[in-house]
């Protein structure tokens, strides 16, 4: 089973229209998501929860809800988590 721990980016596989997710609580039984871009939020069996796990690579580009595209430089894991080292993206 994955390790959900809060702040860790995921996707849901079956409502893809919701974007990114971020992980809001997680115990045996249940993991919250946050899902910003929709404003929704869910709740799923921490055993059967249809979620992706979302990682950066370097060279990535990622754009924020905001329009802001940056460049992923470094990525490193801390707790589980992989926080990107991020610059602003060319053009």
């Amino acid at each position: 089973m994955p390790v959900f721990i809060p702040g860790q980016r995921w996707v849901s596989e079956t409502e893809t229209n919701l974007g990114l997710g971020i992980v809001v609580e997680a115990n045996d039984r249940q993991l919250v998501l946050s899902f910003p871009a929709a404003g929704e939020r869910r709740t799923y069996a921490i055993d059967n929860a249809p979620v992706g796990r979302v990682q950066y690579s370097v060279g990535d580009e990622i754009v924020s809800m905001d329009d802001l595209r940056i460049k992923v430089d470094e990525v490193a894991t801390i707790d589980h988590r992989p926080p990107p080292h991020c610059r602003p993206a060319q053009g």
